[in-house]
């Protein structure tokens, strides 16, 4: 009895402080952060002095898509993203919200995408870290502490497989040069017959 009356009154505390006012907004109301290797958009922030979460409210996915796709073909590049938790960036912007954000990487070519995630991984050019990227400058000050500089590869390889790194869905640029080569093919076909 004394252990069912324990676990309601955890259960009514753990309620009572849970009592966060959501705010659903527009995907624009948070700052999308870009850069010239990525694009760092947020689905979701949190202000702790007024104890509010704002949460976006998407219509549409296609729209974020484009979006996102969009950074990249600018630059004449490919979307790539990650998929493990450990990715996620929290930034900070206009009055004291946290944003908890996911980093979309512009690359020509899946090569590209893993030397910019390495890179960003082992010398960070700015402060939008993500807890791989976190974790991984604590474990390699830990292992140059020790001695043990050759932990650091076997680090770096451990973060890269874990992040999933792949092609975004949806992105442009790829899906029009696999129809300009199909249509390439298919005249060089063409003309092949026309000679024969």
């Amino acid at each position: 009895m004394k252990k069912i009356l324990g676990v309601i009154i955890l259960a009514i505390h753990l309620t009572g402080c849970s009592s966060s006012t959501v705010k659903k907004i527009n995907l624009d109301e948070i700052n999308t952060i870009k850069n010239k290797d990525y694009l760092i958009i947020a689905f979701s922030g949190y202000q702790r002095n007024t104890d509010t979460i704002f949460e976006v409210e998407i219509k549409n996915y296609r729209d974020v898509e484009k979006l996102i796709n969009d950074h990249c073909k600018q630059k004449g590049k490919n979307t790539y993203k990650t998929s493990h938790r450990n990715e996620l960036i929290n930034y900070n912007y206009g009055s004291g919200i946290e944003a908890v954000g996911q980093k979309f990487w512009c690359a020509h070519n899946l090569k590209e995408a893993n030397n910019l995630y390495v890179r960003y991984l082992k010398d960070p050019p700015d402060n939008y870290l993500s807890r791989s990227q976190l974790q991984f400058k604590k474990d390699s000050i830990r292992y140059i502490k020790q001695g043990r500089t050759d932990l650091i590869d076997s680090e770096i390889i451990y973060h890269f497989e874990r992040s999933g790194l792949s092609l975004y869905k949806g992105n442009n640029i790829l899906k029009k040069i696999k129809k300009d080569n199909a249509k390439e093919n298919k005249e060089k076909t063409k003309s092949n017959l026309v000679r024969d």
